[in-house]
């Protein structure tokens, strides 16, 4: 059947301050040398159509640039576009990284890689076929390199729990020193035997190491972005801990979630959950 792989990424408004609100989502499926691409974004174009220009962002060796890819028409409250990508000259899709749209003077982008730092005015540049205008790396200074050399000592320590032991021990040595450096929250109505801390992307590395990729998931990413924390919480019994993402239910969210991971929702009321019903998006992690 060959190799299978799909790469989603969130598009953002981007205005003269860098990354703003989410707008849609573009998916990359590639299998057996078709690459597939279909994204939709929502706005309010009008009823009259408007032109949108769509371009392809890739990265090689030599740099970065944008091409031209498409004209399309949009309108209504959702964009749709969808592409089957070939090699057309020196038009090599096997450098993309992400989608540019632009129409009537508004920016949009999507990109595999997160974080890319660029502003409005950047991704313009890069678009007119120039030198993208990457944001330098400022040296440490002396002070903040011993004031990082401190907060490294003050991480927590990952302890291995022997597995023999698992079943008889009830404090956990680990999860005392997580609630000691991050504040306990109460995200439930009803939370049963379970305890929570608030949390952001840069104390994923907290979890043992195989789950810190985590820090490039676009769906824990665009929840974070759109809610400022992540909980992360663990049974008072029991080595067994869950990282949440706070969202709105929505079947297609939850298909979203799951493609990123995130398999189940627990709703922050008591009941059922249902559409429209704010909660987390939950996934099971190891520190």
């Amino acid at each position: 059947m060959g190799n299978y792989i799909r790469k989603i990424a969130y598009i953002h408004q981007y205005n003269e301050g860098g990354e703003g609100k989410s707008v849609g989502f573009v998916r990359l499926d590639i299998r057996e040398g078709i690459w597939k691409l279909s994204a939709q974004m929502k706005g309010n174009y009008g009823n009259q159509g408007r032109i949108c220009q769509v371009y392809g962002y890739v990265k090689k060796k030599e740099g970065v640039s944008a091409f031209l890819m498409d004209e399309i028409n949009i309108s209504g409250t959702l964009a749709e576009y969808k592409k089957i990508l070939q090699k057309e000259g020196d038009k090599d899709f096997h450098g993309l990284e992400g989608l540019i749209f632009q129409s009537d003077g508004e920016l949009y982008a999507a990109f595999w890689e997160e974080k890319t730092g660029y502003r409005r005015a950047e991704l313009m540049t890069l678009m007119k076929g120039e030198k993208p205008l990457i944001p330098e790396i400022k040296a440490a200074s002396e002070e903040e390199v011993i004031e990082k050399k401190e907060e490294k000592s003050k991480e927590v320590q990952i302890v291995e729990i022997p597995s023999a032991k698992k079943e008889e021990r009830h404090f956990s040595p680990v999860w005392e020193k997580i609630k000691n450096r991050f504040p306990l929250i109460h995200p439930f109505e009803e939370e049963k035997n379970m305890e929570y801390v608030h949390i952001t992307p840069k104390d994923l590395q907290i979890l043992r190491k195989d789950y810190w990729i985590l820090n490039n998931n676009s769906f824990l990413l665009h929840g974070y972005y759109n809610y400022k924390y992540l909980i992360l919480g663990k049974k008072k019994e029991e080595e067994a801990y869950w990282l949440g993402i706070p969202g709105i239910y929505h079947e297609r969210e939850q298909m979203m979630a799951d493609l990123f991971g995130f398999e189940n929702f627990q709703s922050a009321s008591l009941g059922p959950r249902e559409q429209g019903s704010f909660g987390y998006y939950v996934k099971r992690v190891k520190v």
